[in-house]
């Protein structure tokens, strides 16, 4: 089977079309595993476009996009160097950016470090509106923050979904949460009151974002601050006021690609014996060299839903590639809603 139907999306100036097209598989390969996708997470058209714009400098390149990566299927066929999974089994995983393919479409292939198993217990839709988003909680605070028990993290923007996320897997590893966001009283009705007695919420003017922050913390600061706000064309507090909310020796991640760090600034940071990351949760694919602590990761992840430790925040679901096309172009980049995602037979 060389030829399966994908969601594509077609960016001209501002305007951007997504439609239903028909597209030739890569070439099939001994360590390739062909899966038959039965959920997708989707995803703004905005959001992929900016991630995989830091792959190329050549706009040019990115003018037509494969969405969807947040994959969750049935294993139909395996290379003769796979030996992790067998035709079959139920699997779920990501798609990198750089294979050029599209969660949203009927069958994908991709490589074995990949996907992992996932249980009986744990539906499609399930596994794909939690693992993308859980990999990003991961990597900020796990890897990046190097979070400890009883640090404080302060997260700034990010839609409902991730920060539902963000709530579970800190309060399951014994952290505590302060949400700052300007629509916290919109996020707060969407997210499960189990969870939302777990955090803090802050909804106030970003010039009143420190003061908050130190009114929660005692005056000692946030351990670990993730920052989501990644585009500049939006209100977003200012780099000084982020750093003053950081206690010493905190660590502040950022999804800003283009984030600047004038002298006075390193001097905040040189004075709390801070330390600055940057959040791409796609350099896992990206780097063979992570294939065995990213499988970790990922195992973690499924095994977590199926003991019901975290659980998705999920909005809608679709039931055809022509209704994801819709349900894409109605998708905003820091949503107040839950996951959308792409169910097929």
């Amino acid at each position: 089977m060389t030829v399966t139907k994908s969601v594509v999306a077609e960016f001209n100036d501002d305007d951007v079309e997504l439609k239903v097209i028909e597209v030739e598989l890569p070439k099939y390969g001994s360590s390739w595993v062909l899966i038959q996708v039965h959920a997708c997470a989707l995803v703004a058209a905005e959001d992929e476009k900016t991630q995989r714009s830091l792959l190329s400098n050549s706009s040019k390149e990115n003018n037509v996009l494969h969405i969807g990566q947040e994959i969750a299927g049935v294993v139909k066929a395996v290379g003769s160097d796979v030996f992790s999974v067998l035709p079959g089994d139920r699997v779920a995983g990501i798609v990198p950016l750089d294979y050029k393919q599209s969660g949203c479409s009927h069958y994908v292939l991709l490589q074995e470090f990949d996907i992992v198993p996932i249980r009986d217990s744990v539906s499609f839709v399930e596994a794909s509106a939690t693992i993308g988003e859980a990999v990003k909680v991961y990597t900020s605070l796990h890897y990046l923050g190097r979070l400890n028990t009883s640090d404080t993290v302060l997260l700034i923007g990010g839609s409902v979904s991730i920060i539902n996320m963000f709530i579970q897997l800190t309060h399951h590893w014994n952290a505590r949460i302060i949400i700052a966001t300007a629509n916290s009283s919109e996020a707060k009705q969407q997210i499960d009151n189990e969870f939302l007695r777990l955090a803090s919420f802050i909804d106030v003017g970003w010039k009143e974002l420190k003061s908050k922050v130190m009114f929660e913390t005692g005056d000692l600061g946030a351990d670990i601050i993730v920052n989501l706000m990644s585009s500049s064309k939006i209100n977003v507090p200012s780099l000084h006021e982020v750093i003053s909310c950081l206690s010493v020796g905190g660590r502040l991640i950022s999804a800003n690609p283009q984030l600047q760090l004038d002298p006075p600034q390193s001097r905040q940071l040189m004075l709390r014996c801070a330390s600055v990351g940057f959040l791409f949760d796609q350099a896992w694919n990206l780097s063979s060299a992570q294939q065995g602590r990213y499988q970790h990761i990922l195992m973690d992840i499924m095994e977590k839903v199926a003991t019901g430790t975290v659980k998705p925040l999920i909005h809608k679901t679709v039931l055809k590639l022509d209704a994801a096309c819709e349900a894409l172009s109605e998708l905003k980049p820091n949503s107040v809603q839950g996951r959308v995602v792409l169910s097929l037979p």
